[in-house]
């Protein structure tokens, strides 16, 4: 790897530290470092600025310094390529950030030996339709929810997979999610883990007025249509927490996979299990 980009979440104490050591580390290698335009002029280094499509394009290897929501947003920039990407966590939880801050330069001397393993994490795509026409698409490494306004009543979502009606969810929202997304807001909201290898999609209703409402897993080949039915004013699509679209009564959300996935960096001894136990909670071996 001779070119790699860096995402960064300026917000986060000590990024911007963090990021000139790293710059600095990486040209003693002889690596070539680029960072997003605006976060090249907070460093002090615009002539390294590159705009989203650029960095994708021309890095080898994108790394974030932040938390699980700079992945995220990395993941989608970058998701049409398809270009690894390793997470730093500068954050508080980070459960896709499984690099501390402490193992990063360790980390990136295996990333530069090429002693590192790609875990492909399906993403999910997502278009509003409305009155036949389409308004927007945009892509999710987590979920797509529907929600409604903060002191609204109930939605009412018609939902249909594969093209037969599956149920209509009076609910509070709806949250789409991918097998990645699955330890983020659908686990809130009761939906179960499921490993990032399976593929899948999970839908699962926030607080549905009704007994009967369950979430349910269905295949990522089968293609999701949500209608919505009724609603006080307009509901919001968000994408990975970050991205929101207003969508109003008759518009229609048509969620599937996404033809490409995120290539996180695997390094070695850091297993998908071995985080679910560090981050969310021990478990006693012995019962």
């Amino acid at each position: 790897m001779k070119r790699m980009g860096v995402v960064l979440n300026i917000e986060k104490p000590k990024t911007i530290e963090t990021a000139r050591e790293l710059y600095s580390w990486l040209k003693r290698k002889g690596i070539d470092i680029f960072f997003l335009k605006e976060h090249a002029e907070a460093l002090g280094f615009p002539e390294l600025g590159l705009n989203q499509d650029e960095l994708a394009e021309h890095c080898d290897c994108i790394i974030t310094l932040g938390g699980d929501g700079t992945l995220l947003y990395a993941a989608r920039i970058t998701a049409p390529r398809e270009k690894p990407i390793l997470g730093i966590n500068l954050g508080d939880f980070g459960f896709l950030v499984a690099v501390d801050p402490k193992d990063m330069y360790e980390s990136l001397e295996n990333v530069l030996a090429g002693n590192f393993s790609l875990d492909k994490r399906m993403m999910l795509e997502a278009a509003v339709y409305r009155n036949g026409r389409c308004l927007k698409t945009c892509y999710a490494l987590n979920d797509v929810v529907i929600a409604k306004p903060g002191l609204s009543r109930l939605i009412k979502l018609e939902t249909y997979v594969a093209g037969e009606f599956a149920s209509n969810y009076p609910a509070d929202g709806l949250i789409i999610s991918s097998p990645t997304g699955s330890t983020a807001y659908n686990l809130s909201a009761g939906g179960p883990i499921v490993s990032p290898k399976v593929d899948v999609i999970i839908l699962n209703p926030i607080c549905p007025h009704t007994l009967v409402s369950r979430p349910l897993v269905i295949s990522p080949e089968e293609e999701i249509r949500i209608i919505l039915k009724s609603g006080e004013g307009e509901a919001l699509m968000t994408v990975d927490g970050q991205v929101g679209f207003p969508i109003t009564k008759g518009d229609e959300i048509y969620v599937s996979k996404a033809p490409f996935r995120t290539n996180l960096i695997s390094l070695p001894g850091r297993s998908f299990y071995e985080i679910l136990r560090n981050k969310l909670g021990k478990v006693d071996r012995n019962g």
